[in-house]
């Protein structure tokens, strides 16, 4: 990914953070019956908590630098700390990040009312269209005994713009959180990462951070009994991930 501005910065900020700021919430809002639209609430976190928060976050015990220059070996102790000082000393913990959980139809998002006014949300939204494709062979789904399917024509990649475009729409300039996208392991290699490089550079095109989904198992950019990265995939989400 390039490097971030300071509105993605604070997304991905936030959304790391947000397990943290979870614990430390004193009162939850109602539940909306028969309603989606977000009701206002309020949540108080004293301020010694957070203090306190900063100052652990400060007193991390940092482990030795990885041993290559590039991002073959994970996340870089220099990211890490570059994180953590910003969570210390600038993040804003009154950040929310705002999903609609019932629908992974980037279309359907207009059905969540979202508040005019507030400046201290976060949108999130999961991209896994189409699914006959990113889930292909899965057993747990209708699709376990296709395969053979691929992506990438005009109009899959039509199909993609036109889906972030209505997320766009949604969010009214809001931060935009891509918090998970993803292809299951039987789908072709190729397939596999033109489609996850197409939404990781579409969502930066967007201005938007992301995550995919997942580092090992059955979406898996990493192989743990060979102890590597599957290539290929690593390549497509980060060009610069394994330069040399």
């Amino acid at each position: 990914m390039s490097a971030p501005s300071k509105t993605r910065r604070d997304v991905l900020a936030a959304t790391a953070a947000a397990g943290a700021l979870s614990l430390l919430s004193q009162q939850k809002p109602e539940a909306a019956e028969g309603n989606i639209a977000i009701r206002p609430f309020r949540i108080e976190v004293p301020e010694e908590k957070l203090v306190d928060l900063r100052r652990r976050i400060a007193a991390t015990q940092w482990p030795e630098k990885e041993t290559v220059e590039d991002a073959s070996q994970g996340v870089q102790l220099r990211t890490m700390q570059q994180l953590a000082r910003y969570w210390a000393t600038e993040h804003d913990w009154r950040l929310v990040i705002v999903a609609a959980l019932n629908s992974e139809d980037p279309q359907e998002l207009r059905a969540l009312a979202l508040p005019e006014a507030d400046p201290n949300i976060i949108l999130t939204v999961h991209y896994y269209k189409p699914f006959v494709f990113t889930h292909q062979g899965a057993p747990w789904s209708e699709l376990k005994s296709s395969g053979h399917i691929p992506w990438g024509t005009s109009s899959d990649k039509d199909s993609v713009q036109k889906d972030f475009a209505a997320v766009g729409r949604w969010a009214r300039g809001r931060p935009v959180y891509l918090g998970e996208f993803g292809v299951y392991e039987k789908a072709g290699i190729e397939s596999r990462a033109q489609y996850l490089s197409f939404i990781a550079r579409s969502a930066e095109l967007e201005g938007w951070s992301w995550a995919c989904w997942q580092f090992d198992h059955d979406f898996a950019l990493f192989v743990w009994s060979k102890d590597r990265w599957i290539t290929p995939l690593l390549r497509a989400l980060n060009p610069s991930a394994m330069s040399k």
